[in-house]
């Protein structure tokens, strides 16, 4: 299954800390998308954070892998994560009576 996280804004983040600690963040994130957990990554132009699409088995699986993130360990990064799916509504263009 596909999930997408999203990186919170969290007012007030020391960014000193975001600075001692990328490196490792980044060798984690390489470590996922090497697994063929991570698929996707990106950064919001409008905000600081990043945004993941990972393949997992489940929600509780995202959860786990964005918690061993080293940001999110110390408590400096937050994700909403969401499940993902096809769209598949495309069929309404179809089946709706023509008016």
């Amino acid at each position: 299954m596909k999930f997408i996280a999203v990186d919170q804004d969290i007012p007030g983040r020391d960014w000193d800390i975001f600075k001692a600690n990328i490196k490792d963040e980044i060798a984690k994130v390489w470590e996922f998308y090497q697994a063929g957990i991570v698929r996707e990554q990106y950064f919001m132009p409008e905000m600081p954070g990043a945004v993941y699409i990972l393949e997992c088995e489940n929600l509780d699986e995202a959860k786990k892998i964005i918690g061993e993130l080293p940001l999110v360990k110390i408590g400096w990064a937050k994700f909403d994560i969401h499940t993902l799916a096809p769209f598949t509504h495309f069929d309404m263009l179809f089946t709706q009576e023509q008016k």
